[in-house]
C-alpha cells in the first residue's frame, strides 16, 4: 500500500495501529468495493473535503468510520478521505479472499511501489511468454 497524499483530515488515536494489525475483509463486497472489519476510524470533525478523483485499489474510510477498498467498477470521483491506495499487483488476489479472512498492510515509499509493479510486470511478461511457447508448442502438434 502507498499512503495517500490526501490525509489531511484527523482521525481518531490509534489509527496508524489500525494498519498494524490485520483486518479482515467484510462479507460485504462487489465489483465497485470491499469493506474491511476492523477498528472504529471515525474521522474527528465534519468530513469537508472537495470531491475528487479515485483510483482502482484506493483505501477510503466513509462516514461510519469503516474502511473500504475501491475495486473495478468503483465510481470516477468521491469526496470521503483516502488513506492508502493498494498496489495494483495485490489487488486482484486482494478480490478473491473469502470474507473474514485477513489482509496485512504494509506502507511502501513510492519508489518501493515502483519497484514492486516493475518486478509484477517482469513476472506477468514471462509468464506469457512461457504460454506463447506452449501454445506454439500444442498448435504445431494438432498440424500433424
Amino acid at each position: 500500500m502507498s499512503r495517500s497524499a490526501r490525509r489531511r483530515i484527523a482521525f481518531p488515536r490509534g489509527f496508524g495501529a489500525a494498519f498494524d494489525d490485520a483486518l479482515p475483509r467484510h462479507p460485504a463486497f462487489d465489483r465497485m468495493g470491499m469493506r474491511l472489519a476492523g477498528p472504529d476510524l471515525t474521522p474527528e470533525g465534519a468530513l469537508a473535503i472537495p470531491s475528487g478523483p479515485v483510483a482502482r485499489g484506493a483505501v477510503q474510510i466513509a462516514g461510519d468510520g469503516v474502511a473500504s477498498v475501491l475495486m473495478a467498477d468503483h465510481q470516477t470521483t468521491g469526496g470521503y478521505p483516502r488513506i492508502a491506495t493498494i498496489l495494483d499487483a495485490d489487488l486482484d488476489a486482494l478480490a478473491q479472499m473469502r470474507p473474514n479472512e485477513s489482509l496485512h498492510f504494509r506502507a511502501l515509499t513510492p519508489a518501493q511501489a515502483t519497484g514492486f509493479a516493475r518486478t509484477r510486470r517482469q513476472a506477468v511478461a514471462r509468464y506469457l511468454a512461457g504460454i506463447a511457447r506452449l501454445g506454439g508448442v500444442v498448435a504445431s502438434g494438432r498440424d500433424r
